[in-house]
């Protein structure tokens, strides 16, 4: 799904999101996301790989990359590149 670049000030709740069982990709980049619940809301579908919440004001938080890891373990990319397994881990 991409919807990035529509100025989002905030996310459909996380149940909505967990009924997603077939959204690998999620492009959120370029938005107004502004809240960690907005990281939990969008890391929610069970099967998501891809994750880009890039160029939103929560991901100029230091702790950002670590918290979305904690959320989403099964992460293979975020934002724009692929996550090592020392990443993952950390």
């Amino acid at each position: 799904l991409d919807a990035s670049h529509c100025e989002l000030t905030t996310l459909p709740p996380k149940e909505s999101w967990l009924r997603m069982t077939g959204m690998k990709i999620l492009l959120l980049q370029n938005n107004l996301l502004a809240k960690w619940s907005h990281v939990e809301f969008a890391a929610s579908p069970p099967v998501l790989e891809w994750l880009a919440l890039y160029d939103n004001p929560i991901t100029s938080q230091p702790e950002y990359q670590g918290m979305v890891l904690t959320i989403a373990p099964k992460l293979v990319a975020l934002d724009l590149r692929v996550l090592t397994d020392d990443e993952k881990i950390e």
